[in-house]
């Protein structure tokens, strides 16, 4: 089943590459049409095949080269933030009353995600000027959301999607980490969110889910908190899409318990895989989705 879904994947990755060439050949010099350029496929298999990248031969051609990449970025783009996903609900669904927190602060969005049941606004929200490009609340407006903000920190805290080692290579200067004697040249060393993340003397109670720590805590422990946050890297190999993912899943959330209540059916094998991206052992979560107001 999973292998069948990801030769689907696959081969969705290596048409849409072959519709994104097309457009490129086809399109005039003279056209205007920068709205259906595809601009992400086109810098980036340009950069494939840029002569300086070419020191080695492929086994694949450009055009296999290019689409390989893409399907990582996609891969990257959606697992991760689903297993984020998964224990965020998990972990609202075990507090019921950290759920009613959060929307009671959800209800101060403008405009307002709540949905009648068929999906679209209710009466009294509707208006002229509600259009349709104005249904969603701004990014601004949902990274202004102090709680929200703190579920979500320690959701990626305690159940970090990739915890596993980031292995980076010592340079040609002898360097110290962590107090260590000088390490020479060349030296494969790491570092992983698992465990920076569960430091007690920065994270006290660190196996327990607590979002108001990252609320009630000083200003100058929230900085030191912050450094040791590690669920997207740091530096110049950090995660690219970290504002993005942080966006997207807070929207996620924010939608859902705008309207809904969740509660556990089953959550057999939510344990976390001993892996590098780690996703429940039972690759399952069961919840129900309860209305608010029913």
């Amino acid at each position: 089943m999973v292998g069948a879904i990801s030769s689907e994947i696959e081969d969705w990755t290596l048409s849409k590459c072959e519709a994104a060439k097309r457009s490129i050949a086809n399109a005039s010099p003279q056209s205007s049409h920068h709205e259906t350029h595809p601009v992400v496929y086109s810098h980036l298999s340009t950069a494939l095949k840029a002569p300086k990248l070419e020191t080695e031969p492929r086994p694949y051609s450009p055009d296999l080269n290019t689409a390989s990449d893409l399907l990582d970025q996609l891969a990257a783009g959606h697992e991760t933030s689903g297993i984020a996903l998964t224990y965020l609900m998990h972990e609202l669904s075990k507090h019921p009353y950290i759920q009613d927190q959060l929307r009671s602060e959800l209800s101060t969005l403008s405009p307002s995600l709540c949905r009648d049941s068929s999906g679209t606004l209710s009466q009294e929200q509707y208006s002229d000027e509600n259009k349709e490009d104005q249904l969603l609340p701004s990014p601004r407006s949902i990274d202004a959301l102090s709680f929200l903000h703190a579920t979500v920190m320690e959701t990626l805290r305690l159940h970090a999607p990739i915890p596993g080692p980031q292995p980076r290579i010592t340079p040609l200067t002898p360097i110290s980490l962590a107090n260590s004697p000088p390490l020479p040249p060349g030296i494969r060393v790491s570092a992983q969110a698992y465990t920076l993340h569960r430091n007690p003397r920065v994270f006290p109670s660190p196996l327990s889910w607590n979002p108001s720590r990252w609320l009630d805590a000083s200003e100058a422990h929230k900085v030191e908190m912050s450094r040791w946050f590690w669920a997207f890297g740091s530096g110049g190999r950090m995660c690219v899409g970290s504002n993005f993912a942080m966006q997207e899943i807070k929207l996620i959330v924010a939608a859902v318990y705008s309207n809904f209540r969740t509660r556990i059916v089953d959550d057999g094998g939510i344990e976390q895989l001993d892996a590098y991206t780690a996703g429940p052992t039972g690759k399952r979560l069961v919840l129900a989705f309860e209305r608010v107001g029913s």
